[in-house]
């Protein structure tokens, strides 16, 4: 199984291409307690603002909703990019997500409104296979950026489980996408695809 995942990781883009496209997708991470990102979440965000400010993109969407703790994931990291210098008109919002296909899903309402065909989609290095897999899937090029290298100050043996859990995750995911073409449930693909 992980060999798999490996074949599949290396067929979806998760390189830093210098190539512009239209919206930078940021998935949620965990809020602590006090209101305030986990390091996770930061990250992700100070990734998406070095992003727009090296202008791959004009356009950033938060996504995430509640978790364990208040307030939505979207509006924390709202708060982290305006400080970041991100315009405010720059930044749209999914704040009811709390798992990637739901981003996914509420993401590509969000692009197909404005008419934006393709994305850079920030998380961790292990999140990404599986997150830009869905937003293909769904009918919108993406590229997998991670918000940082390695793992940090991340434990070895949590990081090793989050890689795991994405391994299961992944097919979970293929599997949900593959029930849904069959039932012609998929959201209305993208009109413009480059």
């Amino acid at each position: 199984m992980p060999r798999l995942y490996w074949i599949i990781n290396k067929g979806i883009d998760t390189c830093q291409s210098p190539m512009k496209r239209d919206v930078i997708i940021v998935l949620g991470a965990a809020v602590w307690p006090d209101g305030q990102p986990s390091p996770s979440l930061a990250r992700r965000v100070g990734k998406s603002v070095d992003l727009y400010k090296s202008e791959r993109a004009e356009n950033i969407i938060m996504s995430g909703g509640i978790g364990k703790y208040p307030p939505a994931e979207a509006i924390v990291m709202k708060r982290i990019a305006l400080e970041g210098g991100v315009p405010e008109e720059r930044i749209f919002m999914d704040e009811k997500s709390t798992n990637t296909y739901q981003s996914a899903i509420n993401c590509l309402a969000i692009m197909n409104n404005h008419d934006w065909g393709d994305a850079i989609v920030v998380s961790d290095s292990y999140h990404l296979t599986r997150s830009v897999f869905l937003f293909k899937a769904l009918g919108k090029p993406a590229e997998g950026i991670p918000s940082a290298q390695g793992r940090g100050k991340t434990k070895r043996w949590k990081w090793l489980f989050y890689h795991f859990r994405e391994v299961l995750a992944l097919f979970w995911y293929t599997f949900r996408i593959a029930i849904y073409i069959l039932q012609g449930q998929l959201p209305e693909k993208s009109k413009r695809m480059r």
